[in-house]
């Protein structure tokens, strides 16, 4: 879906400005009274806000599943120096103004001790949960929002690495790749209008394109997060002359798309997908015109390893009674295990005396962060120094491409935008 700005993911569809909601002058009394809140000797207890149901829910409908398998998994090996990890889970409907409620409830009525957020909308909740003190990490930040890659937010942690659309036009280097292998020559770019952070990665892709010489010649940042009618944005992108376009944005949006440029007969414009896993993406009505759509994924799928995607296929059929196979687990699903991953070794990190500053304090020591093997190492020590740049972790994808009903690896090795670009 989104890219990710790195992950990808993302590439967010939330809208920050549109949507501001006056956080300072929501009751703010301060952090609570209790010293750790949602910690007990034998138990602790996490949030997830995440965009379960609504237009948004084609692209998170697994994140609740794929968090609870991680956390039953740590659970059936003891928990976490002895304590048990409960799972509160919060849906915003795909509605920002649902958002900071539900957020409220997970704090107020839930008691959380951390929040794991897969939310479009998390930009427009984090100045709450930092006033009440409640640290937030996630697996790959689905807003997409500079605050990740803020130094001063040291209560937010990202672990696929910062996200910063303040530079744009930085680490893009491992999709030019990806485009150039494809003979993607003349491209087109959708993003969200209403998302600051998609719009920055199309302008950002834009100039990183032009730089290695392909042409950008249609640049939609008019969509918004429910639209279905796609015939104009088609026509348009049709008439450019395009051989290809980046979707910046949700699935939902991705495959309205899609269909309409089919209807315009336009089958000839190649698709690029950020972080859009997705199983629909191999079922009817897609799969007959999505043929040569590339995926890239932040995460090692069962395609690409099968040791490691494997594991988290076994752990979602052994305790969430999942029953793939063909379509696999959505990205919703490793999005779910990925931020339970880094809440799980926030915990492990903080030792027996947990509290938000020892929590906070072991993430931030994690030199080689993999998310249990998932994706390449971040140093998480140093992501807020902005060492990782748009849509990957450690600035790195990996690649598939849909072929038959299968998403077939274009490498079983990830691209990537090598170190001394950030030397440029």
């Amino acid at each position: 879906m989104l890219s990710s700005v790195r992950r990808q993911a993302a590439v967010l569809v939330a809208t920050v400005a549109v949507f501001s909601l006056g956080l300072s002058a929501l009751g703010t009394s301060g952090a609570s009274a209790q010293t750790t809140p949602g910690v007990t000797s034998n138990s602790v207890k996490l949030g997830l806000l995440a965009d379960l149901t609504g237009p948004l829910a084609s692209s998170f409908g697994g994140v609740a599943q794929g968090a609870q398998a991680r956390i039953d998994q740590q659970n059936a090996s003891g928990g976490v120096y002895g304590r048990k990890i409960q799972l509160a889970v919060g849906d915003d409907q795909s509605n920002p103004n649902d958002a900071l409620t539900v957020t409220q409830g997970l704090v107020q009525q839930q008691g959380i001790f951390s929040l794991m957020a897969e939310s479009a909308f998390f930009t427009l909740v984090y100045k709450y949960l930092g006033q009440q003190q409640i640290p937030t990490v996630s697996g790959q930040p689905y807003d997409g929002g500079p605050e990740w890659a803020d130094p001063s937010s040291h209560d937010l942690v990202d672990g696929a690495g910062a996200q910063n659309p303040n530079t744009p036009n930085l680490g893009w280097e491992w999709l030019i790749k990806i485009l150039k292998a494809d003979k993607i020559t003349k491209l087109a770019t959708l993003a969200n209008g209403f998302s600051a952070a998609s719009v920055a990665y199309a302008n950002g892709i834009k100039a990183a394109a032009e730089a290695a010489g392909i042409q950008v010649v249609d640049e939609d940042n008019s969509l918004t997060e429910t639209q279905t009618d796609l015939t104009p944005n088609a026509i348009t992108m049709k008439k450019s002359g395009a051989n290809g376009w980046v979707g910046l944005t949700s699935l939902f949006s991705e495959q309205a798309l899609m269909t309409a440029l089919h209807q315009q007969g336009a089958t000839n414009i190649k698709a690029v997908l950020l972080g859009q896993y997705a199983g629909a993406l191999l079922q009817p009505p897609l799969n007959s015109i999505d043929q040569g759509t590339i995926v890239p994924f932040y995460y090692k799928t069962p395609e690409i390893s099968p040791a490691v995607g494997g594991q988290l296929v076994a752990a979602l059929r052994k305790y969430t009674g999942y029953k793939g196979g063909s379509p696999p687990p959505n990205l919703g699903y490793y999005f779910g295990w990925a931020s339970a991953q880094i809440a799980i070794t926030g915990l492990q990190a903080a030792g027996k005396n947990l509290t938000v500053n020892s929590y906070l304090n072991g993430l931030h020591k994690q030199a080689a962060y993999t998310a249990g093997g998932l994706q390449v190492p971040v140093n998480l020590a140093q992501i807020k120094q902005g060492t990782y740049a748009p849509a990957a972790a450690g600035n790195c994808e990996y690649a598939l491409k849909v072929s038959g009903t299968k998403f077939v690896p274009l490498s079983t090795q990830p691209y990537c935008t090598p170190t001394d670009f950030y030397k440029q």
